[in-house]
């Protein structure tokens, strides 16, 4: 799996633990912002192991299918994720780490990165995979130029 897909799926599977441990047994008695940051890392966590599954060849590749969960990424990142974690909203029943509220600027500036990268995957979706072209993803770099991202495999 490429850095790129590897980075949204951590990122995806990085904000759905953060209220994982609640799920079993806080998630009915979640309300308000709580619940709606629950939700939304159901919704997370279940794009990212969607497109893990098809990066790993355990599902065909589907071009439209990588398109719609990357857009499902994009939609839940940047301020969409960040607005589900006003200060303030820690404690029972969800178990959202203080750190996200101590090292807010890094936290913010993840969410961002992880909507940057799902676009340029919905957009590299059409490329295939990464076997298919004959090269190699890119490993490393914080650079992120759309058009770069775009004319990558999408794994």
């Amino acid at each position: 799996m490429s850095r790129t897909v590897g980075f949204i799926a951590f990122g995806a599977g990085l904000a759905a633990a953060l209220t994982a441990s609640t799920l079993a047994f806080g998630h009915g008695k979640a309300t308000g912002i709580v619940k709606e940051r629950m939700d939304s890392m159901i919704v997370l966590r279940d794009a990212a192991k969607a497109l893990g599954q098809m990066m790993k060849g355990a599902t065909p590749y589907d071009a439209e299918a990588v398109r719609t969960h990357a857009g499902t990424i994009r939609a839940h990142s940047g301020e969409a994720l960040t607005s589900k974690f006003p200060q303030g909203s820690g404690g029972m029943p969800s178990e959202a780490k203080e750190e996200i509220w101590s090292e807010w600027d890094a936290f913010r500036a993840y969410a961002e990165r992880m909507g940057i990268l799902a676009g340029g995957l919905a957009e590299a979706a059409d490329n295939g995979l990464m076997k298919d072209m004959g090269g190699h993803a890119m490993e490393h770099g914080d650079h992120l130029d759309p058009a770069m991202l775009a004319a990558m495999p999408a794994d």
